[in-house]
């Protein structure tokens, strides 16, 4: 059954039995997904977690990226997952249809603080826990978050008790129990995008994936075949449109999900599915010279469903904006760039950019099949006073297909921790990330690190 098949894949799979390319595309994800969490770990929903763990929780030995305090292991990894989540700068696997890394690091690196674990080990379970997640967003299909299910919440619950039971060396039957546990706060909604609980309820799958493996190695009891039968996860969460479950039971530990479809990559903080976009009207922004004040109007073609998670059409806030595709594409025209700055809620509310925000009309195309942030196409149609300017963009950057470059990725982490500590101190965590496969302890690594960023107002 695949509950067990999962399990003993996630428990017994060693790590010289993990293909290098594998664990070097995982290793690029800890990086992106450690700078992503410095970014935001100073966002306001941060700061209320972090007053959360004080208020009700109690102190530990878990490390909170971006802050010099230890906080008790599920505390840790709930905080550390909405920091990785809050900006929508985190990675993207288009199986699991949402973001693989944030609350994977969060519980394993929590895991870490109670179980000692190596680099080699820590990456292992990193890899076994994406593709934990790939392959249930296999078998979920796309209806599941047409539905209105936040799938990077409803399946990160379950990649978070892979990764954690792993490092706190469960075996099948006790793996089988904690995804029975993780099968029992399984939630997220589409609702909450444009919200602080979009990460909030991301920061929860890591915070309960994390308890339902340490229920799990404390002896407790739950479903032991959680995904198997009309009554399991599958029967209950799926709309019937994914693959059967017994044949993606028979490619796991075959089939890669993080070499195939692959892990992507973002290049701007903000929802996938406008990246095509984005991309598309800065290429055109340079190619023609288009200037703001010029634009009349500009319409974004999509496929069906191809604008699911957008649901902000006139955004006044920086977090509307970021499930828009009215204002990246205005922010990119005015500013030819989009990053960090341009999603507050003062650029927002520019007068240039609610022009455009208004001015930019969404035009849904025929076709068939599921259109997303990686399949598909967008065309985009720029009108200006000197003519129509159009473009046809079929690749999303960041992906494998219109991947970024090693130095990108190394600039964009070096932003990313810049935001916390100063840039000597930012090259040093770089490169003892990029060689943590040799650590003899994850934990200590970032233990070592703490000292270089900001204290907890909320902990004394």
């Amino acid at each position: 059954m695949f509950t067990a098949r999962l399990a003993d894949f996630v428990c017994s799979t060693q790590p010289s039995g993990i293909p290098d390319e594998v664990i070097r595309r995982v290793g690029m994800a800890l990086i992106d997904t450690v700078g992503v969490a410095l970014a935001g770990s100073g966002e306001p929903v941060v700061d209320v977690a972090l007053r959360q763990a004080a208020a009700f929780g109690g102190r530990g030995e878990a490390t909170v990226l971006g802050y010099d305090v230890k906080l008790a292991a599920p505390d840790a990894a709930f905080v550390n997952s909405i920091a990785a989540h809050i900006l929508d700068f985190d990675d993207s696997l288009p199986t699991l249809r949402g973001h693989p890394s944030g609350p994977v690091l969060a519980a394993a690196l929590a895991a870490a603080s109670l179980s000692k674990a190596s680099g080699r080990e820590f990456l292992a379970s990193y890899a076994l826990a994406v593709e934990t997640g790939g392959k249930l967003g296999r078998v979920l299909g796309h209806g599941h978050y047409f539905r209105g299910w936040h799938t990077t919440a409803t399946v990160s619950v379950f990649t978070s008790a892979a990764a954690a039971g792993r490092i706190l060396g469960l075996d099948p039957p006790k793996m089988r129990i904690a995804f029975g546990f993780a099968a029992a706060s399984a939630a997220g909604l589409l609702k909450s995008f444009g919200t602080m609980a979009k990460s909030w309820q991301v920061g929860r799958a890591a915070h309960n994936g994390f308890l339902a493996a340490w229920l799990a190695s404390q002896g407790a009891t739950a479903s032991d075949a959680v995904f198997d039968g009309a009554d399991g996860f599958f029967g209950t969460y799926s709309m019937g449109d994914g693959k059967p479950a017994e044949e993606i039971a028979e490619g796991i530990g075959f089939d890669w999900e993080i070499l195939q479809p692959g892990i992507s990559f973002k290049r701007w903080p903000c929802c996938y599915g406008a990246h095509r976009a984005i991309g598309g009207v800065l290429q055109m922004v340079q190619e023609h010279d288009i200037r703001p004040e010029e634009v009349e109007s500009i319409d974004i073609g999509f496929g069906p469903n191809g604008d699911r998670a957008l649901r902000s059409r006139r955004p006044k806030t920086g977090l509307e904006a970021k499930f828009s595709f009215e204002y990246p594409v205005a922010a990119a025209i005015i500013d030819r760039a989009v990053g960090f700055d341009s999603f507050t809620d003062a650029r927002v509310n520019r007068p240039q950019a609610q022009r455009l925000i208004h001015a930019t009309r969404r035009v849904q195309f025929e076709g068939e099949g599921v259109f997303t942030a990686h399949v598909g196409y967008n065309d985009v149609t720029i009108r200006t006073r000197r003519g129509d300017f159009f473009k046809r963009v079929s690749q999303t950057p960041g992906s494998p297909t219109w991947p970024m470059s090693p130095e990108e990725m190394r600039a964009k982490f070096l932003d990313c921790a810049g935001m916390v500590q100063d840039a000597g101190s930012a090259q040093q965590l770089a490169s003892a990330l990029a060689g943590i496969a040799q650590a003899d302890d994850v934990a200590a690594v970032f233990a070592s690190q703490t000292k270089s960023w900001r204290k907890s107002p909320h902990h004394r």
